[in-house]
């Protein structure tokens, strides 16, 4: 072969098994003569297709408001597939070289039940291309004289360059009163079969016994954060009152 030119040399073809889980899987190609050989490999993961459906039991919303805050002060368990209203930062699957401070330089994805049902490396490889590019964190600043530091607990960090440190986070998890909540600000697209399968494990750990967030943040905190005023809590009963009249406190005269 000259110098400079392309030749086609054979077509490779495969057939992708049935899966009933996500696999990853690597394609080793080798060429070989008599003055040598080279050889390449190429990772690929494989998803199996999952039903586009909501799970019971779970809100799940694209910004969170007044609604959404009285929800989880009832109990209820939210997903946030989105940013607003929380301040974020554009993310891109290309990290920043030579120091650039305004660029990401890594990703970590953290042990955990939900990250455990998908197949990683501990950081995010060629199957969050299309979540993560054009997609945006969480900036865990201080938003609006709200300090943040105290429940940054992230699932999947998004890492700043070491010259311009900011904390982030794609995807993590609150207790927000009785209620529990999911933010994730990855592409979902239903297209792309890694965000699709995502997206069914996050629904599936969410309606599920293991979503037990351990970081807690108070309500009236995230009510600042949403610009609501601080949400008004039922007056509590005195242990010694009862609904049958007869057994009523005596009202005192004035």
């Amino acid at each position: 072969i000259e110098p400079g030119t392309v030749t086609k040399i054979a077509t490779a073809s495969l057939t992708v098994p049935k899966l009933s889980r996500p696999t990853k899987a690597t394609l080793s190609v080798e060429l070989s003569d008599e003055q040598g050989k080279i050889d390449n490999r190429w990772d690929y993961w494989i998803f199996p297709a999952v039903p586009d459906a909501e799970k019971p039991g779970i809100t799940v919303v694209s910004s969170l408001d007044a609604a959404c805050l009285k929800k989880l002060l009832g109990g209820s368990r939210v997903v946030l597939v989105g940013r607003k209203p929380f301040p974020a930062r554009s993310t891109s699957f290309q990290m920043g070289l030579a120091g650039r401070p305004r660029y990401n330089h890594a990703t970590v994805i953290a042990r955990h039940p939900l990250a455990d049902r998908f197949p990683h490396d501990g950081y995010c490889d060629w199957q969050f291309y299309k979540m993560l590019d054009g997609a945006s964190a969480v900036l865990f600043a201080k938003m609006d004289d709200v300090e943040m530091d105290d429940v940054f607990d992230p699932i999947l960090e998004v890492v700043s360059s070491y010259k311009n440190i900011r904390k982030q986070a794609a995807l993590f998890e609150w207790r927000v009163g009785a209620g529990r909540l999911l933010v994730c600000t990855l592409n979902l697209r239903q297209s792309d079969p890694a965000a699709a399968y995502l997206r069914h494990c996050i629904l599936d750990y969410a309606s599920g016994d293991k979503f037990r967030p351990r970081t807690k943040i108070e309500p009236h905190r995230l009510a600042k954060i949403l610009k609501l005023d601080p949400p008004k809590l039922e007056k509590t009963s005195k242990t010694d009152e009862a609904f049958d009249e007869r057994g009523q406190l005596p009202k005192k005269k004035k």
